[in-house]
């Protein structure tokens, strides 16, 4: 896999496929007129910002700390018993 470091150098077209072929989708947020779809690669985070109606591609935002999280724990429900 490709290091957050080596991410930052592909271009925008490399980047998209790297995450959408190589990456572990998470989950999709509303965001205004976006959705944005959360990936997981080794080591960090990249969202894809999809722009509707058309649900194209707008940019990627890839992050490595851990608050870039946030805005999607509203959108993440765990079962009652998860801790007993």
């Amino acid at each position: 896999m490709v290091p957050y470091s080596a991410f930052q150098n592909l271009s925008a077209a490399e980047q998209q496929a790297l995450v959408t072929q190589g990456g572990t989708f998470l989950l999709t947020r509303p965001a205004g007129v976006f959705l944005v779809d959360l990936y997981y690669l080794p080591g960090y985070y990249c969202e894809v910002w999809r722009q509707l109606p058309t649900a194209a591609v707008a940019y990627l935002h890839a992050f490595t700390e851990q608050a870039g999280l946030y805005p999607y724990l509203a959108h993440i429900r765990l079962p009652p018993n998860i801790l007993v």
